[in-house]
């Protein structure tokens, strides 16, 4: 685990060391808690209605990536993301079409 959650970090003002920490934490302990899933685990969609975590797994990644471009002040953010990140974005019928049979390192 992480010790630099609410450290100084060598380049980054304090609050801005204190956010790259909690995502850092964030990051750690979701793969943690997935570690070791077969892409059968993460493609269960419980109610059969809802989002498999290997979904929201990709959503974090494409929020994440999304929010980079906006900080980044890119001018058309949407245009910017990647076709791989949609699906994730998205969810609902697409994601469930499209995000399935991936191992967690994708």
């Amino acid at each position: 685990m992480s010790s630099t959650l609410l450290s100084d970090q060598p380049g980054f003002t304090p609050m801005i060391a204190l956010l790259v920490g909690m995502l850092t934490y964030t990051r750690e302990t979701t793969l943690e808690a997935v570690q070791g899933w077969t892409p059968d685990e993460l493609d269960l969609i419980p109610d059969g209605h809802a989002n498999s975590a290997g979904m929201l797994l990709a959503h974090m990644a494409a929020v994440e990536r999304i929010y980079q471009l906006i900080s980044d002040g890119h001018p058309d953010p949407d245009s910017a993301l990647e076709a791989h990140h949609w699906p994730g974005l998205n969810l609902g019928e697409q994601g469930r079409v499209e995000i399935r049979g991936r191992p967690l390192r994708h």
